[in-house]
């Protein structure tokens, strides 16, 4: 709304806010691409792409729109260079935070400044349809659609059967970034479990015999692959202690099915 009454312009303030969702879009794109998981402070990186793309749309915009002489342009480049510089360090970083608030600045701002100085432009003259800016709009189409797609919510058409027995609570933390709590009901032969967030928001519903693993919810932001390997560290505890994949010292026991810890919860 600021914007729009800055610029009296609904058009030219829509166009400003391009550069940093591009940038977003493309920061998701190269996530797919390389299967790279997105912690949740992954996200945190998302405001900031928003009002550093919004920075250099505003500058490109107000360039053209008024003619000026001067060339923002210029130091809007030089300013992404220094930004990409910074944040490009973080990339070579061990730690998995540094690591993605690294990679999701880098590419935002990567895709910000591409978008400004290229794409900018060519929308903000109608009247000059170019082959480049049919390309121009055509790339920018691109890198919006994936970038749109918001995470699905997994239902099993299967009903979730009741489940009786020992109740157990596990406090851990899976792949020595994502702290969870689980409920887990242990019957006979059947073991239901829950897995939330340490905030109790719920990730995985599944019920888990020895041969079958059923699961009734999982949240959308979960990869499959972590599902499993909550399913089978839990076949494990429930049916399977002496396995050589399970550790235990003290209240702690560690799950390891390769050279390094996978997972670890507190096992009362």
């Amino acid at each position: 709304m600021l914007l729009t009454i800055v610029l009296k312009n609904l058009r030219h303030a829509l166009l400003c806010l391009l550069p940093g969702l591009c940038g977003i879009a493309l920061f998701s794109i190269v996530l797919a691409v390389s299967r790279t998981e997105c912690n949740l402070f992954g996200f945190f990186i998302l405001p900031m792409l928003i009002g550093i793309g919004m920075n250099y749309g505003i500058f490109i915009v107000q360039q053209q729109i008024h003619h000026s002489e001067t060339h923002p342009s210029k130091a809007v480049i030089a300013t992404a260079l220094s930004t990409l510089a910074g944040f490009g360090a973080l990339i070579v970083a061990q730690h998995k935070v540094l690591f993605i608030l690294g990679l999701g600045a880098f590419v935002g701002v990567l895709g910000a400044i591409a978008v400004s100085i290229l794409i900018l432009p060519a929308l903000l003259k109608p009247k000059t349809r170019t082959p480049g800016s049919f390309v121009a709009a055509t790339v920018l189409l691109l890198l919006l659609l994936p970038g749109c797609r918001a995470p699905s919510i997994h239902y099993t058409t299967a009903p979730a059967t009741r489940v009786s027995g020992k109740q157990v609570e596990h406090a851990g933390v899976y792949r020595g970034e994502l702290p969870f709590r689980t409920l887990v009901v242990q019957g006979k032969e059947r073991c239901r479990v829950v897995i939330l967030s340490d905030m109790g928001i719920k990730f995985v519903d599944m019920e888990i015999t020895p041969q079958t693993i059923t699961v009734y919810f999982k949240a959308g932001a979960i990869p499959k692959r972590a599902v499993g390997d909550f399913a089978r560290f839990y076949t494990a505890w429930a049916f399977n202690k002496e396995s050589h994949d399970l550790s235990r010292k003290g209240e702690k026991m560690s799950y390891h099915p390769g050279a390094k810890e996978l997972l670890w919860v507190t096992a009362p």
